[in-house]
């Protein structure tokens, strides 16, 4: 998937960048909603809140952003998996520069999961989400 031209240079450019790169996430990763017919595993992220910073004589280009990440597993061990390398390769990570985005830090909120037994069917989809608070600059980086 990719994304829409007018969130190329938000925090939304950057989640999708890093998560793209975790192996793990083999169906892919989609903003706002994935196709049904999606394999699995795969992410849904959502931001939730995105607010400046203030500063005294207005804003310093610093940004606070809250995204949830919505993992969908066939199962509990899936999900958990991909929940787990979400979480190394994402939380504490600082001063990083991901698709043309001044990251300054990714910090871990809030983890909860859930069985979700859809329609008729057996496919048992497990689901975990995090919270992630996304500290960056808005200003481009060369």
């Amino acid at each position: 998937e990719t994304l829409p031209e007018d969130e190329i240079m938000s925090a939304h450019a950057a989640v999708f960048a890093r998560l793209n790169a975790i192996a793990e996430i083999t169906g892919g990763v989609y903003a706002g909603y994935a196709p049904s017919s999606t394999a699995k595993p795969y992410v849904v992220f959502h931001r939730i809140s995105d607010v400046g910073a203030p500063y005294q004589l207005g804003s310093c280009g610093s940004w606070k952003a809250l995204y949830q990440f919505n993992i969908v597993a066939v199962g509990a061990l899936e999900a958990l998996v991909v929940s787990d390398a979400i979480r190394e390769d994402i939380d504490g990570v600082q001063d990083v520069t991901i698709a043309g985005i001044k990251i300054q830090r990714f910090s871990l909120q809030n983890e909860r999961d859930s069985s979700i037994l859809f329609n008729s069917s057996q496919d048992e989809t497990f689901e975990v989400q995090q919270d992630y608070n996304i500290f960056y600059s808005r200003t481009p980086t060369p």
